[in-house]
């Protein structure tokens, strides 16, 4: 019912993903993070530019999610009016 809402009200995700993957972003004074859980046990890729904190490899275009697992993304800071 609350897909269908939304969907009606125009209402689109920030963040495009599988189904069971969640994407939740926090915004910070210095950066945004972009939390990925994976609970459909799939992995995934996932658009995403910054550094990955649990690996601190860089990220350019997707990070991936590994199967059953997480990924952290720190990102830049949007500018103002940039989002």
């Amino acid at each position: 019912l609350l897909e269908r809402i939304g969907q009606e009200a125009g209402v689109r995700p920030e963040h495009e993903a599988p189904a069971g993957i969640e994407v939740v972003r926090r915004r910070g004074t210095d950066a945004d993070y972009l939390f990925l859980i994976d609970h459909a046990g799939r992995g995934a890729e996932i658009p995403a530019e910054g550094v990955e904190l649990l690996t601190g490899k860089p990220v350019a275009g997707s990070v991936t999610v590994p199967e059953g697992g997480v990924a952290v993304v720190r990102g830049p800071k949007p500018t103002p009016g940039g989002e």
